[in-house]
Protein backbone atom coordinates (compact mmCIF):
# COMPACT_ATOMS: atom_id res chain seq x y z
CA UNK A 1 0.00 0.00 0.00
CA UNK A 2 1.34 3.64 -1.13
CA UNK A 3 -0.24 6.42 0.47
CA UNK A 4 0.96 9.97 1.58
CA UNK A 5 0.40 12.63 3.85
CA UNK A 6 -0.93 16.28 3.40
CA UNK A 7 2.49 17.21 3.03
CA UNK A 8 3.87 14.44 0.56
CA UNK A 9 5.04 11.95 2.94
CA UNK A 10 4.91 8.53 3.33
CA UNK A 11 2.68 7.65 6.09
CA UNK A 12 2.06 3.96 6.44
CA UNK A 13 4.21 2.68 8.60
CA UNK A 14 6.25 -0.57 7.91
CA UNK A 15 7.69 -3.42 10.07
CA UNK A 16 6.11 -2.06 13.42
CA UNK A 17 4.78 -5.27 14.48
CA UNK A 18 6.17 -8.39 15.60
CA UNK A 19 6.64 -11.34 13.06
CA UNK A 20 5.28 -9.09 10.23
CA UNK A 21 7.25 -11.22 7.83
CA UNK A 22 7.61 -14.27 9.44
CA UNK A 23 8.81 -17.38 6.84
CA UNK A 24 5.17 -18.94 6.64
CA UNK A 25 3.78 -15.35 5.39
CA UNK A 26 6.65 -14.56 3.10
CA UNK A 27 5.78 -18.31 1.53
CA UNK A 28 1.92 -17.23 1.31
CA UNK A 29 2.98 -14.15 -0.23
CA UNK A 30 5.62 -15.83 -3.07
CA UNK A 31 2.96 -18.61 -3.27
CA UNK A 32 -0.08 -16.01 -4.24
CA UNK A 33 2.19 -13.81 -7.06
CA UNK A 34 3.09 -17.03 -8.29
CA UNK A 35 -0.35 -17.85 -8.94
CA UNK A 36 -1.03 -14.30 -10.60
CA UNK A 37 1.75 -14.87 -12.49
CA UNK A 38 0.41 -18.09 -14.05
CA UNK A 39 -2.71 -15.90 -15.22
CA UNK A 40 -1.40 -12.94 -16.29
CA UNK A 41 2.25 -13.94 -18.08
CA UNK A 42 0.42 -15.36 -21.25
CA UNK A 43 -1.30 -12.19 -21.75
CA UNK A 44 0.43 -10.46 -24.45
CA UNK A 45 -1.63 -7.57 -25.15
CA UNK A 46 -0.91 -5.69 -21.36
CA UNK A 47 -1.11 -1.98 -21.95
CA UNK A 48 -0.82 0.10 -18.69
CA UNK A 49 -1.84 3.74 -18.46
CA UNK A 50 -1.18 6.27 -16.23
CA UNK A 51 -4.28 9.01 -16.60
CA UNK A 52 -7.65 9.77 -14.40
CA UNK A 53 -10.22 7.03 -13.82
CA UNK A 54 -12.29 9.76 -16.56
CA UNK A 55 -10.04 8.76 -19.46
CA UNK A 56 -9.99 5.38 -18.49
CA UNK A 57 -13.33 3.87 -17.56
CA UNK A 58 -14.36 4.93 -21.11
CA UNK A 59 -11.86 2.84 -22.92
CA UNK A 60 -13.20 -0.76 -21.47
CA UNK A 61 -14.80 -2.78 -23.26
CA UNK A 62 -17.55 -5.94 -22.97
CA UNK A 63 -15.42 -8.47 -21.50
CA UNK A 64 -13.24 -6.28 -19.32
CA UNK A 65 -13.06 -6.18 -15.46
CA UNK A 66 -12.67 -2.80 -14.10
CA UNK A 67 -11.29 -2.69 -10.44
CA UNK A 68 -11.95 1.10 -8.69
CA UNK A 69 -10.46 1.85 -5.48
CA UNK A 70 -11.09 5.47 -5.49
CA UNK A 71 -10.42 7.16 -2.05
CA UNK A 72 -13.60 6.99 -0.06
CA UNK A 73 -16.12 9.66 0.38
CA UNK A 74 -16.46 11.43 3.65
CA UNK A 75 -13.41 9.16 4.93
CA UNK A 76 -9.70 9.93 5.43
CA UNK A 77 -10.01 12.39 1.69
CA UNK A 78 -7.41 14.80 3.15
CA UNK A 79 -4.90 12.65 2.25
CA UNK A 80 -5.34 12.24 -1.27
CA UNK A 81 -5.88 16.11 -2.50
CA UNK A 82 -10.05 14.71 -1.47
CA UNK A 83 -12.80 13.03 -3.07
CA UNK A 84 -15.49 15.18 -3.91
CA UNK A 85 -19.21 14.12 -4.92
CA UNK A 86 -18.64 15.44 -8.05
CA UNK A 87 -15.99 12.62 -8.01
CA UNK A 88 -18.67 10.00 -6.73
CA UNK A 89 -20.85 11.14 -9.38
CA UNK A 90 -18.67 11.19 -12.63
CA UNK A 91 -17.35 7.80 -10.95
CA UNK A 92 -20.78 6.32 -11.12
CA UNK A 93 -22.30 7.51 -14.10
CA UNK A 94 -19.27 6.16 -15.88
CA UNK A 95 -19.48 3.15 -14.66
CA UNK A 96 -23.54 2.43 -15.38
CA UNK A 97 -23.05 3.34 -18.95
CA UNK A 98 -20.09 0.91 -19.49
CA UNK A 99 -20.16 -2.69 -21.04
CA UNK A 100 -17.36 -3.98 -19.10
CA UNK A 101 -18.26 -5.59 -15.52
CA UNK A 102 -16.70 -3.82 -12.27
CA UNK A 103 -15.93 -3.85 -9.13
CA UNK A 104 -16.08 -0.77 -6.76
CA UNK A 105 -14.73 -0.75 -3.39
CA UNK A 106 -15.49 1.75 -0.94
CA UNK A 107 -16.97 2.10 2.85
CA UNK A 108 -20.40 0.72 3.11
CA UNK A 109 -20.91 1.97 7.05
CA UNK A 110 -19.47 1.79 10.25
CA UNK A 111 -20.88 1.70 14.03
CA UNK A 112 -21.90 5.34 13.81
CA UNK A 113 -22.66 6.12 10.39
CA UNK A 114 -23.60 5.00 6.53
CA UNK A 115 -21.93 5.95 3.29
CA UNK A 116 -24.12 8.21 2.21
CA UNK A 117 -23.17 7.47 -1.88
CA UNK A 118 -24.59 4.36 -1.14
CA UNK A 119 -27.86 5.06 -1.40
CA UNK A 120 -27.85 8.23 -3.53
CA UNK A 121 -25.61 6.06 -6.26
CA UNK A 122 -24.95 2.44 -5.76
CA UNK A 123 -28.08 0.92 -4.28
CA UNK A 124 -28.94 -0.18 -7.43
CA UNK A 125 -26.23 -2.66 -8.01
CA UNK A 126 -24.81 -6.19 -6.45
CA UNK A 127 -23.45 -5.06 -3.07
CA UNK A 128 -21.93 -7.52 -0.98
CA UNK A 129 -20.64 -6.50 2.10
CA UNK A 130 -17.18 -7.85 3.99
CA UNK A 131 -16.42 -6.81 7.51
CA UNK A 132 -12.33 -6.22 7.96
CA UNK A 133 -9.98 -4.05 9.60
CA UNK A 134 -7.34 -2.07 8.83
CA UNK A 135 -3.99 -2.44 10.53
CA UNK A 136 -1.59 0.92 9.22
CA UNK A 137 -0.75 2.70 12.50
CA UNK A 138 2.12 3.11 14.22
CA UNK A 139 0.80 0.84 16.49
CA UNK A 140 -1.25 -2.19 17.17
CA UNK A 141 -3.32 -0.16 19.63
CA UNK A 142 -3.91 2.62 18.03
CA UNK A 143 -4.04 1.27 14.15
CA UNK A 144 -7.62 -1.25 14.17
CA UNK A 145 -9.87 0.76 12.12
CA UNK A 146 -13.30 -1.20 11.23
CA UNK A 147 -13.97 -0.89 7.66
Amino acid sequence: MRRFGSKGNWNIPFCKRPNRFSPAYITKIVNQLNIVSQIILPEPDWQFYSKSFSEIIPLAVENDMIYCDPPYFGRHVDYYNGWTEKDEETLFYLLSGTKAKFILSTWHHNDWRENEMIKKYWNMFNIITRDHFYHNGGNMEKSTESG
